[in-house]
């Protein structure tokens, strides 16, 4: 589709640049061998009262990581194509490819809060992880 908008010159089949870019971030975060041990590590967790009034609790910078990882892969793609775009294309295809991983990402999000709320219930101590507590 994309080839034929080019070849054709056919506008309304052409894609803008920013979602290209943004697909392509995107494509690499999400491909990227830490990018899970990488989200755990950098998780911070927020508590809120719920509708029943019961707390629920959230992955409070999860959209906020999915914008670093996004960037730093849109920041590799310009420096290895030698790129010039505009500020508002690079702010695009950031967002685009951040919600993109915000959505395929989504399942792990809800894995994080489980295993958080695992480690408030059952917290790890220093026997856990060494056998005999030390004093």
């Amino acid at each position: 589709k994309d080839y034929l908008a080019e070849v054709e010159d056919i506008d309304d089949l052409k894609r803008p640049f920013y979602m290209e870019l943004g697909e392509r971030a995107y494509v690499r975060a999400k491909n990227w061998a830490g990018v899970r041990s990488w989200f755990r590590e950098n998780a911070e967790y927020g508590a809120g009262e719920g509708d029943m009034g019961r707390t629920e609790y959230y992955f409070e910078n999860f959209e906020q990581l999915c914008e670093e990882a996004v960037t730093e892969m849109v920041d590799k793609i310009i420096e290895e194509n030698a790129l010039d775009i505009s500020d508002e294309t690079y702010t695009k295809a950031i967002e685009y490819g951040r919600d993109w991983l915000a959505d395929t990402l989504a399942d792990f999000e809800s894995e994080c809060i489980q295993d958080h709320l695992l480690d408030i219930k059952y917290p790890i101590t220093d026997e856990d992880k060494y056998g005999k507590e030390t004093n």
